[in-house]
């Protein structure tokens, strides 16, 4: 048998640096660091793991589940990468088998929250509103600070005055050491709550306390929005799209309302949808996800190639089907 002792060790130096890249923002040099330490190193499940989260914050899913994937080959009780894989999967519009990861990361690691709350969060959008209280509940019993996930199950569960879950969320809003981003959530909470019992006074309470919080973090100004609608415009308006180069037709066809906040959009897409061949998906934040990916990894003087428009166009319809 061939001895191994002599094999190169991967350092925390090493890793550090590529994690420092990737942390910082600067995911090509992270990426290509990376390939050249798996000649090295070519069955480092970590180092998968990071190129993944490189790929997925580049918007280049694809890759980021094969990397992620790969990972779990090496390492099949990575809990981090089966999650990591699970919210690839999720923003891919494949559920089911995001699901499955999910819960093959708590298998791994039954008291992982954030696994939970993914899980909670799909049962949400497939409507089993009863699995999606169980998972929210079990994130919590295991991390009870977790604001976010306080935020989420305020959503769905039904109140009442007595409910010892509102004790808990005003018990956690008194701690002099939370921070604003989980005050926001927990304001937010406590507004969902009190609409659901039918009383608008304390609901406007904690919504006011929480939309004043979230503008004072936000540090908001025009010229942000500004910079953003500009560059988007440019982009779009400097691209030639060649059809033929895109994908295959599809079967279903979009249909986007379009209009201004309160303009009365939601009530075009109800009588729409009323149509036997219409399904009414709502306001979906997908699209602009995908477009946000494009802009912030594209050069600003360079049209959006086919390639980027494929993309936007895969994720979409993936994601709706």
């Amino acid at each position: 048998m061939a001895n191994d002792s002599n094999k190169p060790t991967l350092t925390e130096v090493q890793i550090n640096a590529v994690a420092e890249l990737y942390a910082s923002g600067k995911l090509d040099e992270a990426i290509a660091e990376i390939k050249s330490l798996n000649k090295d190193y070519p069955n480092v499940p970590l180092l998968f793991n990071i190129l993944g989260a490189c790929y997925q914050a580049k918007g280049l899913l694809t890759d980021s589940a094969q990397m992620f994937e790969t990972a779990t080959k090496i390492k099949p009780d990575y809990a981090e990468a089966h999650f990591n894989l699970g919210v690839v999967l999720k923003a891919s519009g494949k559920t089911e088998e995001a699901i499955e990861c999910y819960k093959k990361a708590i298998y791994l690691v039954p008291n992982y929250p954030a696994a939970h709350n993914n899980l909670g969060n799909i049962y949400k959008d497939l409507n089993q509103l009863d699995d999606a209280v169980k998972s929210y509940e079990t994130a919590i019993a295991i991390k009870p600070d977790y604001a976010e996930v306080h935020h989420n199950l305020s959503l769905i569960k039904a109140y009442t005055y007595d409910d010892t879950h509102i004790q808990k969320l005003e018990s956690l809003l008194s701690d002099e050491d939370i921070d604003t981003k989980n005050k926001v959530y927990l304001n937010f909470s406590l507004a969902n709550i009190y609409e659901d019992l039918g009383d608008v006074e304390k609901q406007i309470k904690f919504l006011n306390e929480a939309c004043a919080l979230k503008k004072e973090a936000s540090h908001y100004t025009f010229d942000i929005s500004s910079k953003l609608l500009t560059s988007i415009t440019s982009l779009f308006q400097d691209s030639t799209l060649d059809k033929n180069s895109l994908l295959e037709p599809i079967s279903s066809r979009p249909i986007f309302v379009l209009g201004m906040p309160r303009s009365g959009t939601s009530l075009v897409e109800q009588i729409i949808s009323s149509h036997e061949q219409v399904n009414g998906l709502g306001e979906l934040k997908i699209l602009s996800q995908c477009i946000s990916l494009v802009v912030n990894n594209n050069s600003p003087d360079a049209p959006l190639s086919d390639e980027m428009f494929a993309f936007i166009r895969n994720n979409y319809l993936n994601y709706i089907s």
